[in-house]
């Protein structure tokens, strides 16, 4: 099969839908298909705008969305997939709110090749304790709310011209908002680990402390690395124990951490250790992963968190703060606030045994749940039935 991917952000830029489209296109490409794949440009980190990579051939297109609205070659995008969709068998459009997805809506009848939307949940509209910090949060809250309302509102009869839309859990917020407003009943592909995770491999010649939670994540508001920092900081628990905070690179937000924890151990003797890393080669993350002694997670919104089943699969017990689906995973503990994310960091720090079974029932679930090939075949077999019910 010709396969056409559509997704905000692709390698180099790194994130979570970015991991998980790549290791789709790339599974499919592996088993024989062709795969093309527009993304849009990100120039602070590559000028390539057309490129092959492990099998993917890449376009990247002049797109952006700043403030919910989308900016870019719009007319180009739409003209290129009016005379271009006939040669493929199916396009995978990745994900709501997106330039890539949005501009397509109005021509749905001119693309002509069937289409999955393939989503990562939506906008979470609920208001979080984080949107009364201060106005600015509030404001971009309950502009975001009342922009996405009235999409969600007007959208429904060109989510239901898609072929399939793929949601990432039976429970997510997404899968039951699609089916309640639109009656659309849903294909299910949850998210996978990278196999190194799963197997005993490790880089020797990685010094890390002998016990230590950590994070992986990008440094940014959301992912709230802050909260993890403070909260590891407060426990009560002995010295030994080490945080690593792993971010793709330095930003703002790194150096507020940075400034929290100096003024921290200025006020502090007594104080416990903590790495701040950053650009750190992916092969190497998977040590530092496999060898913690829990992973540590306080985002303030996570649909379906990759990192959290990555520590899943290493077998690394896991604390969390209560997002997206994860109440739902085995191998960790949901906390819903400060006092208790101190106090499982406390539990499992001083329960070495309960914390190693927590591990184990985690990576038992991930060996069944979150095998990369599982994904790839069940996401081919969602594309076939598509291609069989238009014929």
């Amino acid at each position: 099969m010709r396969l056409l991917f559509t997704v905000n952000t692709y390698v180099p830029k790194r994130d979570g839908v970015q991991f998980v489209t790549k290791y789709l296109a790339e599974g499919l490409i592996k088993k024989g298909h062709s795969v093309d794949l527009i993304t849009r440009r990100c120039e602070e980190l590559t000028k390539v705008e057309d490129e092959v990579i492990n099998g993917v051939h890449v376009l990247r297109w002049e797109a952006d969305t700043k403030h919910t609205f989308h900016k870019g070659d719009k007319k180009g995008y739409q003209k290129y997939l009016i005379e271009n969709a006939e040669k493929y068998d199916c396009m995978v459009n990745v994900g709501t709110q997106t330039s890539f997805v949005d501009w397509m809506l109005p021509i749905m009848d001119q693309v002509k090749c069937p289409k999955i939307l393939y989503l990562h949940s939506i906008w979470d509209f609920k208001y979080r304790k984080n949107d009364f910090d201060n106005i600015q949060n509030f404001c971009k809250k309950t502009w975001a709310n009342i922009r996405w309302k009235i999409y969600y509102s007007t959208k429904g009869r060109s989510f239901k011209k898609f072929a399939k839309v793929i949601q990432l859990h039976k429970f997510d917020y997404s899968n039951m908002f699609f089916k309640q407003k639109y009656g659309i009943d849903s294909a299910i592909i949850e998210n996978a680990a990278e196999k190194y995770f799963f197997d005993d491999t490790m880089d020797n010649n990685i010094e890390v402390p002998e016990k230590y939670f950590i994070n992986v994540s990008n440094y940014m508001d959301r992912k709230n690395q802050l909260e993890a920092l403070k909260c590891f900081l407060e426990a009560d628990i002995s010295n030994e124990f080490e945080l690593i905070l792993i971010g793709s690179s330095k930003n703002q937000y790194y150096d507020e951490l940075i400034k929290y924890y100096n003024d921290y151990c200025k006020k502090n003797k007594n104080y416990k250790k903590v790495h701040f890393l950053y650009d750190i080669p992916r092969e190497k993350i998977y040590t530092y992963v496999k060898k913690a002694y829990s992973y540590i997670m306080t985002s303030k919104w996570e649909a379906y968190p990759i990192s959290l089943i990555e520590s899943m699969a290493a077998s690394v017990p896991w604390i969390s703060t209560d997002v997206g689906i994860v109440r739902y995973l085995p191998g960790g503990v949901v906390a819903k606030n400060h006092k208790e994310i101190v106090y499982w960091i406390q539990f499992i720090a001083n329960n070495i045994k309960i914390a190693r079974e927590f591990g184990k029932i985690g990576n038992e679930y991930a060996i069944k749940q979150f095998e990369i090939n599982k994904k790839v075949d069940l996401l081919e077999k969602y594309i076939i039935e598509v291609l069989e019910e238009e014929k």
